[in-house]
């Protein structure tokens, strides 16, 4: 039970009253001072008994905080039941009272963009005070690695990090969490920081690129709300009300409204399986004790590997394999990096890793593709042929160093100018396999956000519901490319629930369509990528939605794709044009019409195709034309009245359907004289790989 101040004071009144009505009754009696002064004690210990506020305000407020403009703007959070709580911003002076539940709201008014400004809240005993608070636009920034992927990690991400950075643009990283249920609060407890935070080198390089071009374009102050998480489904984003019309999934929903045990509880256990594997195993191993790791380890029976790659790709008898393999290799400081702590970076390791740098331990990385550097003291380094061991433990899926050559540089602790790779040839050794028992024990225990629809969705995205943002940006698909066809419900159905869940309106959300990635096809072919980005493509049929392609910026050997500037840039393009409404064109020719003139095909394109150009001056590639036996051949193209292209091919004469960049990795070099690439499309309807796949 929680009383008012108003009952607080009744209460006391009552009191003294009864007191002094009890003296006159009693000052006949011996004991009368006594019992007046033990209840003047008393009296006195109920005024101190008010309970403790235990004031907590939201998680997503914090200084240096952008909020929303031109809204109805709310602060919430929890306290004691019934405790009064005040609220002091831009002058104007607000309050409330905790309710039975302990939550509370305030209701601070709608802003136009400006600052910066003041908020204090307040309780009897507590005082929380945020300075620096912006009023301009926020986006939410979602998706899997490739928009988890760091500024600093980033093509050029290290001069953007030196360099002159827009005041305006305010950050919140959202921390990796998953639950069965949706929560009203964030676990992991962050703050919202500026371009000069050291935070900065983590945030999504997607992120901060579009909203640099946004404040570049629009003088506002951007917040951007980073919540991603790589390798995720898109099902997991999404919140079960969103899932409910899709019947492959509502055996796992209900079976999550049954569950007993938290995640968080079957994290613990899976934990405690992990810590017993590494206490117990992990370091006893073949290698381990005849020290591998050591210089002057005979070599001669280790083979020759390219580094990155995944052993099961190079080694035909290692299908499958799963414990522990070394890597081993020999790098050379030059006179400028002599003396100097360094900085050395091996990719992403697929499962976990050790490393030694001339026989002495450097670091090691718990974590399935966990971006891997280490410190290296100069005490340990000499001019030539430093040792550098690497030892991966793989509990399942495929093992080895994930990335491209990029990844993998030393330099400078801090000071990237100058970047050595030790990329290449390195050799390789098979290690101690880990035993069917354990991997049994170890994968049964595991816990993936893609195990369990809506988690992502529960413990990332909800607890921001009631945040008002102006709109989203999303960059995922690559793990639910196995089924593409899915994807065209499914994605649409994730932007309809967000937008239902956020209460905002249809807002923006604008996404990134897969890039080119993967051994480029010679003949033209099915792909399971194709139809995850024509899947993607048809989202746009929802209002307020806009597509970056970057089917030309990708990595043929990289699924992250260092060049996040132009990813961001484009994404900010479609908000500078539907959003901002500026004069700008947001994306490249996009497929509108086909028009079949005897054995020659004429394809128009959207608006913005303003003018055709190619980025090399030869002629237009990655056009593929069938006939009714819906065989495919590469077409010749050419670019006719500016904006259109012609197509024939010697191998068919009565073409039926066209298709345009459908491939893993497609080669093009079509763009309208924006820059912009043309967006991939087929005019066919043919069942692909993906049908049916759930």
């Amino acid at each position: 039970m929680s009383f008012s101040d108003w009952e607080w004071f009744y209460f006391y009144f009552s009191c003294i009253f009864l007191i002094l009505q009890s003296y006159q009754i009693l000052k006949s009696f011996q004991m009368k001072k006594v019992f007046f002064v033990g209840a003047v004690v008393m009296v006195f210990l109920a005024s101190c008994s008010k309970k403790d506020s235990h004031l907590r305000v939201h998680g997503i407020f914090s200084s240096s905080m952008v909020l929303q403009r031109d809204v109805p703007l709310k602060v919430w959070g929890w306290a004691t039941p019934g405790t009064e709580i005040a609220l002091s911003f831009n002058n104007n002076k607000l309050s409330t009272r905790s309710k039975k539940d302990s939550t509370w709201e305030i209701e601070i008014g709608t802003y136009q963009a400006g600052g910066p400004y003041e908020m204090t809240i307040s309780t009897h005993d507590t005082t929380v005070s945020f300075h620096d608070i912006l009023i301009g636009d926020v986006w939410v920034c979602s998706g899997q690695s490739n928009m988890e992927f760091p500024l600093e990690r980033s093509m050029k991400g290290a001069e953007e990090l030196k360099g002159k950075k827009p005041e305006k643009l305010r950050f919140f990283p959202v921390d990796k969490d998953m639950e069965f249920i949706p929560l009203a609060e964030l676990r992991n407890k962050n703050h919202w920081f500026t371009v000069d935070s050291v935070q900065l080198a983590k945030f999504s390089a997607v992120g901060y690129y579009f909203g640099k071009y946004l404040t570049e374009n629009v003088d506002i102050p951007i917040g951007l709300i980073g919540s991603s998480w790589g390798g995720t489904v898109a099902e997991a984003w999404t919140s079960a009300e969103g899932l409910k019309d899709f019947p492959e999934w509502k055996d796992a929903l209900n079976d999550l409204k049954n569950r007993k045990k938290s995640i968080k509880e079957l994290e613990a256990e899976n934990n405690a399986v992990y810590e017993e594997f590494i206490k117990n195993d992990y370091y006893k191993s073949t290698g381990m004790e005849q020290k591998w790791y050591l210089p002057d380890t005979k070599a001669n029976d280790w083979k020759p590997v390219e580094v990155p790659s995944l052993w099961e790709d190079v080694f035909p008898d290692m299908k499958d394999f799963d414990g522990e393999c070394w890597y081993r290799t020999t790098f050379d400081i030059p006179a400028k990096f002599r003396g100097k702590n360094l900085e050395l970076w091996i990719g992403q390791v697929d499962d976990h890793c050790i490393a030694w740098v001339n026989g002495e331990k450097v670091g090691e990385r718990f974590g399935r593709n966990t971006w891997c550097g280490f410190d290296i003291p100069s005490s340990i380094l000499k001019p030539k042929k430093n040792v550098l061991v690497v030892r991966v433990y793989d509990v399942f899926g495929k093992g080895g160093f994930r990335g491209n050559s990029t990844h993998f540089d030393y330099y400078p602790k801090g000071d990237r100018s100058t970047r050595l790779t030790t990329a290449g040839k390195w050799l390789f050794k098979k290690g101690d396999s880990l035993t069917r028992a354990d991997r049994e024990k170890l994968v049964a225990n595991s816990i993936s956000p893609n195990d369990y629809p809506t988690c992502l969705f529960n413990a990332m995205i909800h607890p921001l519901l009631r945040f008002p943002v102006k709109g989203a940006i999303w960059y995922q698909g690559e793990s639910n490319a196995s089924r593409a066809y899915q994807y065209r419900t499914l994605f649409q159905a994730l932007i309809r629930d967000w937008r239902k869940q956020w209460n905002c309106g249809d807002f923006p959300f604008y996404f990134v369509q897969l890039a080119n990635f993967m051994e480029r096809a010679k003949e033209p072919g099915e792909s399971e990528w194709a139809e995850l980005r024509e899947a993607q493509m048809m989202a746009l049929q929802l209002p307020h939605t806009g597509m970056a392609t970057i089917i030309d910026i990708g990595e043929a050997n990289d699924i992250h794709p260092t060049n996040k500037h132009d990813v961001g840039k484009r994404l900010a393009l479609n908000a500078l044009k539907i959003t901002y409404g500026k004069n700008v064109v947001p994306h490249g020719p996009m497929f509108k019409s086909m028009e079949i003139k005897k054995n020659k095909v004429i394809i128009s394109f959207d608006e913005c195709a303003t003018e055709l150009v190619t980025s090399d001056k030869k002629a237009p590639k990655g056009f593929a034309v069938a006939g009714k036996d819906k065989k495919f051949y590469w077409a010749t193209a050419k670019i006719v009245d500016g904006n259109k292209i012609e197509l024939t091919c010697s191998k068919v004469k009565e073409p039926v359907a066209v298709r345009y960049a459908w491939a893993n990795n497609p080669e093009v070099n079509l763009y309208n004289k924006e820059g912009l690439p043309a967006v991939p499309f087929r005019t066919d309807d043919w069942p692909g790989l993906t049908v049916g796949k759930k």
